[in-house]
Parts: structure tokens; C-alpha cells; sequence
């Protein structure tokens, strides 16, 4: 009857989770809901409309989710302290109004920041035991190279587990098992025909071959050109500074560590400009290519980014730690002219310190100069209009030559009052777009990484300086997406992606780096000759690399608790919603299942057993049995 239906409606709809804002959606929810709605096709029941499409035409200027200011205030309130540990943000509230995707490079950025600080303590105890010492060749390096190889690997295991946990609790598991193709993958005519799924047998776009590898090979042709540009300019800077090097006063006192500072600022001015452009080039690349989904889009510019700045920014420590030494070139700042530890801890530390202050000069300067002059801009064009307004009503009043006037009196200098609305103003708002900004957030972030993990032996306090980065990075990212730009277009995730395998590369490219530094870049071992620094080496590598592997062999890629509640979530999956019958009692399972008979006496209904300890969990389930009980007829009340 009614009352038993409205009574069911009741108690299901209190098992739902209430957000702060009263629904049972969070914002970001909403967002994802209402574009689902714009966008999905009319046979599906949608409005069939594509906004990507409309601004492409020029139908509209713009398409955004608006703040919500009193959800965002809430956001606000617990995350934009200075003084706030890392991992103390508040990543679910960032979830439900910025989205799984912007949340989980919170959550990475977090995680990171927070096992520097483990390594920046040994890299001060290590720097302290070589200014002890007054060498850079002391075996405090030693011992923290071999820490710092050792924790890169722990870093990016704990990372894989750590980010299971909120994508259990986010919903996202599995989540990138489908995707949908991209829009401008879909428009596309150029080298594209319209073919059966080998699949399903619908018509799909398909790019032929040929012409996917012709664009492959431009597009590596050029960035070709571009790294040997890098190894050029590189070049040239090492050629001046040893020419400024060989000049007598340059060799002594303070000099003798200003010249590679002053280079090494130079070079940090190289990698950033030469990035900027890069940068340009390589998304122009990348969309000539035509990627299917968003996913292959975003892997391949991956590629292409990674693989041009890792050249850019570690080509002249690279050349510094394993080249220099040995053909003939004199290092600068060391004990010897072979000791190129110090010139290269000088060359380090200047690219680190000149990326700390221009990264967050530009992220801080550079979207509220641009919003100022945009509402400034705004306000002039609505000044003007104000005042050609009150020019039109004057004539008006002129030509008729009266006395009175309902919207004018007098003739005055003209006051112009310019109000943009909520809207307006976050229209004028700067554009944080996941494809571009998050992608720039990541790729520094991973750059930064490197710095402070690949060349360890030569900086020890390199880690010191990354966490301090990622301190006031978290800071700045988070006022910036508050207070600088537009709401971002809430999009789920699973994992960081590509940067995830990406972080793993450089965990193990580290491990050969730094056994390089100790065997042969530094003076450590000086005495032996080059077969057994050889065999040194060998045996460094291949300890860290086997303790790798036996991490990676025997320790899960994702928590134990998610697994155990993935499987619990699957199992009472099965029995709610598919409804797949019991197993019939046995002495393993203790008694617990208990058959619940219909009136057809071979199916058997769902299994509600949970965990007696889980009270929220059991309340859901005794709602679920009722609410089981009220529709299905021929159910014994007194079994369940």
C-alpha cells in the first residue's frame, strides 16, 4: 500500500550520506551530473548539445562551473592555513567541490612533501658531516646516497598503496576502464575514414596507419632539433665558463665557487625559457596527432614533455658529473681538478634555488596581474558604454530643447558606476584547465623530483629545498584555485596516470646515478683502480635494484584493508544487486549463512552476513533487509 511504500522510501533514503550542503550529491556531483545532461545525446535522454562544440563556433564566449561560495567558503576554511601539515588537508572536501582529479594531485603533492622531510633530515645530517669535514667527499655523502636510493624506492611503493585508499574511498576503482573518444578525435576529416568495430560492428573513426606514423615521425624529428638545441646552448655556456675559469683571479677565495653559482643561475634561466617554448611546441605537436581519448592525448604529451626536459634540465649536471671528469676538462671548486663534486653541488643548487623563487613568482604574480587587468579592462568598456549612454540621453535633452528630463539633469561631468556581477567577474577569471595547468603542475613537480633524488650524492640538502617548495606550493595552488580562477570542470580519477610509471623510472635510474657519483665522479674511492670501482658499482646497483624487486614481488600495489573491503563491497555486490545464490551451510563457514527459501525451493535469496564489528555497515544492512523483506513476497520475516 502507500504507507508501506512511503515508509520503504523513508529508510532508504536515510542509508544515503548527507554532504554539507544537505544532498545527497556532493558539488562536484552536480557539476558532473548537469554536463552529463547538456551534453548526453536525445536518444539517451539527454539535451544532445556539446559545449566544446558551441565555443569552437564562437556561439559562446565561454563555459563554466560557478563558485559556490558557500561551499567553497567551507573548503576554504580548513584549507588555506599556512601553518598546516601536509597531509592535514582536508582531501575529501577538495574532492566534493574541485573533484577526484584535482583532489589526488593534493593528495600526491602531500605525500611527497611529507617523505622529503624523512630525507631532507638525513641530507642536513650528511651536509653537517661534510662541512665537518670540510670536503664534499666525505662518507656522510656516501651514506646518504645510499639512503636517498633506498628511499625513492619506498616512496613510490607506499605512493601506489596510499592512493588505493582514496580511490576506495572516492569511488573511483576501475574507474579508467572505459572512456569516451574526444570530441576534436570524433570532428576530425584528415587522415581519418569511418570503418566497423572489430568489436562491436558499429561504425567508429579510424586513423589509418600510414598516416598516425608519419605524423609520429615529424613530431620526433622536431624534438630532435630541439634537444640538440639544448646540448648546443649547454655547451656553449660550459666553453665560457672555462674560459672564464682559466683566467687567474677566478681561481682563488670566493671566486672560485661564484663562477659555477653564476653559471648555474644562467642555466636555470635557459631550462625555464627554453621549457616555456617547449611547451608551445609540443601540445601543437600532440594535437596534430589526433589521439583517440583523452587518456592517449595526455600519455603522449607525457612522452614528449618528459623526454625533452629531462635533457633540459639535467644535460648540464649530466655533463658535469659523468662527462667532465674524464676528458681533461678542469673542474671548478674541488680538491683536484678530477673532483667535479663541488662544482656540480654549486650547479645543483642554483637550478633549485632559481626554480623555488621564479615558480612561485610566476604562480603568485602572474594570474593576479592578469585578473586585475582583466576587470580593469572590464571596467572600461562598461564605463565607456555608461557614458556614450549619458551622451545620447544629452543630445536627446538638447534637441528637444526641455527643461526637465526624467534620466538626465544637467550638464555636468559624467559619473560612470561599474558593477560586474558574481558571474562576470569569475568569467574574467583566469582558466586552470586540467589538460594544461595540472598537467604544468605535475611535470615541475616530477622534474623537482629528479633534482632531488637523481644527484643526491653531489646536494644533499636538495631534498631540503623541494620540501620547502612543495610547502608554500601546496599554499599557493590552493589560494590560487579559490581566489584567482574559475571553478574547475570537476573530473574523476583513479590514479596520477603516466606520472606514476614516470616517478618509478626515476626511482630506478637513480639508483645507477648515484652509484656513479660515489665510483667515480667523486674522490670516494680514488685510490682503486677502475675495475674495481667497477665492481663496486656492480654490486651497489644491483643490491638496490634487488631490494626493489623483492618490494615490488612481495609487497601489494595497493593497501591490504582496500583489498579486504573491495572484496567485501564485491561480495555483497553480488548478493544485493545480482542476486547469486548461497552456498549451502558448511562446518568452514561455521553456520553463518543461512538459506532463505522462496516458494521455488532451488533459489535461494541473498546473504547478509557483515562484520559484527562494523556498526554503520550492519545499520545499512538491516535497512537493506527490511527494505528486501517489504518487496519481495514468500520471504520467512522469521528466518531473516
Amino acid at each position: 500500500d502507500t504507507n508501506t511504500r512511503e515508509s520503504k522510501n523513508l529508510r532508504l533514503n536515510d542509508m544515503w550520506k548527507r554532504f554539507k550542503n544537505g544532498s545527497i550529491f556532493r558539488g562536484a556531483d552536480r557539476i558532473k551530473l548537469l554536463k552529463y545532461a547538456i551534453e548526453t545525446p536525445k536518444s539517451k535522454g539527454g539535451a544532445g548539445i556539446s559545449l566544446a562544440k558551441l565555443k569552437r563556433a564562437n556561439c559562446i564566449q565561454s563555459y563554466f562551473p560557478i563558485h559556490d561560495y558557500d561551499e567553497l567558503f567551507q573548503v576554504q576554511q580548513q584549507w588555506i592555513k599556512f601553518w598546516q601539515l601536509p597531509n592535514a588537508q582536508p582531501f575529501d572536501d577538495i574532492a566534493a567541490y574541485f573533484g577526484e582529479r584535482i583532489a589526488l594531485y593534493f593528495v600526491w603533492v602531500a605525500h611527497y612533501t611529507t617523505w622529503l622531510a624523512y630525507a631532507a633530515l638525513a641530507g642536513v645530517i650528511a651536509w653537517i658531516w661534510t662541512a665537518a669535514e670540510a670536503t664534499s667527499n666525505s662518507i656522510g655523502v656516501a651514506l646518504f646516497a645510499l639512503f636517498a636510493t633506498i628511499w625513492a624506492t619506498l616512496f613510490s611503493n607506499a605512493w601506489r598503496r596510499y592512493q588505493s585508499q582514496f580511490a576506495l574511498r572516492w569511488g573511483t576503482v576501475n574507474l579508467n576502464s572505459f572512456e569516451y573518444e574526444r570530441l576534436e578525435f570524433i570532428e576530425s576529416k584528415k587522415g581519418t575514414i569511418i570503418v566497423p568495430s572489430p568489436i562491436t560492428g558499429r561504425p567508429m573513426r579510424w586513423i589509418r596507419p600510414a598516416i598516425k606514423r608519419n605524423l609520429f615521425i615529424r613530431a620526433y624529428i622536431i624534438i630532435i632539433l630541439l634537444v640538440a638545441t639544448v646540448i648546443a646552448l649547454v655547451t656553449a655556456q660550459f666553453i665560457s665558463k672555462a674560459k672564464l675559469n682559466q683566467q687567474t683571479k677566478y681561481q682563488h677565495g670566493a671566486w672560485k665557487l661564484f663562477v659555477p653559482t653564476l653559471f648555474g643561475a644562467f642555466t636555470a634561466a635557459q631550462i625555464f625559457a627554453m621549457n616555456k617554448i617547449y611547451d608551445a611546441i609540443a601540445r601543437k605537436l600532440n594535437d596534430m596527432e589526433n589521439h583517440r581519448t583523452q587518456s592517449e592525448y595526455d600519455d603522449a604529451l607525457a612522452v614528449k614533455t618528459i623526454l625533452f626536459q629531462f635533457v633540459n634540465s639535467y644535460s648540464s649536471l649530466v655533463f658535469i658529473a659523468f662527462i667532465k671528469p674524464f676528458i681533461g676538462v678542469p673542474c671548478i671548486g674541488g680538491r683536484s681538478d678530477s673532483d667535479c663534486i663541488a662544482e656540480l653541488s654549486a650547479q645543483l643548487g642554483s637550478i633549485l634555488g632559481f626554480g623555488l623563487i621564479v615558480s612561485n613568482l610566476e604562480e603568485i604574480g602572474i594570474p593576479a596581474l592578469q585578473n586585475y587587468m582583466a576587470l580593469d579592462a572590464a571596467a572600461v568598456v562598461q564605463e565607456d558604454d555608461a557614458t556614450k549612454n549619458i551622451s545620447m540621453r544629452r543630445k536627446h535633452h538638447d534637441s528637444n530643447d526641455s527643461d526637465s528630463d526624467d534620466d538626465y539633469h544637467g550638464n555636468g561631468p559624467v559619473e560612470a558606476y561599474v558593477t560586474l556581477t558574481a558571474i562576470e567577474e569569475q568569467f574574467l577569471m583566469q582558466q586552470y584547465t586540467i589538460e594544461e595547468k595540472l598537467f604544468k603542475d605535475y611535470t615541475e613537480l616530477v622534474i623537482q623530483y629528479g633534482y632531488a633524488t637523481l644527484f643526491s650524492a653531489a646536494f644533499p640538502l636538495a631534498p631540503l629545498l623541494a620540501m620547502i617548495n612543495n610547502y608554500v606550493e601546496l599554499r599557493v595552488d590552493a589560494w590560487k584555485l579559490c581566489q584567482q580562477c574559475k571553478r574547475v570542470e570537476p573530473v574523476a580519477a583513479e590514479t596520477i596516470g603516466t606520472w606514476e610509471y614516470v616517478i618509478e623510472l626515476m626511482s630506478l635510474i637513480s639508483v645507477q646515478t648515484n652509484a656513479l657519483l660515489i665510483c667515480f665522479t667523486g674522490l670516494f674511492f680514488n685510490q682503486l683502480a677502475i675495475v674495481h670501482r667497477l665492481a663496486l658499482f656492480l654490486l651497489f646497483e644491483h643490491l638496490i635494484l634487488g631490494l626493489k624487486l623483492f618490494l615490488n614481488e612481495y609487497t601489494s600495489s595497493t593497501d591490504p584493508h582496500v583489498d579486504m573491503q573491495l572484496q567485501r563491497q564485491a561480495f555483497l555486490y553480488s548478493k544485493i544487486f545480482l542476486n547469486i545464490p548461497d552456498e549451502p551451510d558448511t562446518a568452514a563457514t561455521g553456520g553463518l549463512r543461512k538459506i532463505l527459501s522462496f516458494d521455488t525451493p532451488e533459489i535461494m535469496s541473498p546473504d547478509f552476513t557483515v562484520h559484527a564489528y562494523d556498526d554503520n555497515l550492519k545499520r545499512e544492512a538491516d535497512e537493506m533487509r527490511r527494505a528486501f523483506i517489504v518487496a519481495t513476497p514468500g520471504v520467512d520475516r522469521g528466518v531473516v
